[in-house]
């Protein structure tokens, strides 16, 4: 419960600062945040399907915030 409420929270902070459009890209994140989480603490290996899928999700992210 408590890292959902700091997850809501997290959204919350930076949809005030960056914006509802900026912030929404944050969330094509979640499957490389899950990747690194299940490497550091569950000690799962990095696969190169987690680099392809970095690969797709980067240049998404950088082309939709770019100014």
């Amino acid at each position: 419960m408590v890292p959902g409420a700091a997850a809501y929270g997290a959204h919350a902070f930076m949809q005030r600062v960056l914006g509802a459009a900026r912030v929404a890209t944050v969330l094509y994140l979640g499957p490389l945040y899950s990747a690194a989480v299940g490497w550091a603490v569950l000690g799962e290996s990095i696969e190169p399907f987690h680099a392809a899928g970095a690969l797709l999700i980067l240049p998404g992210i950088w082309l939709a915030t770019r100014r």
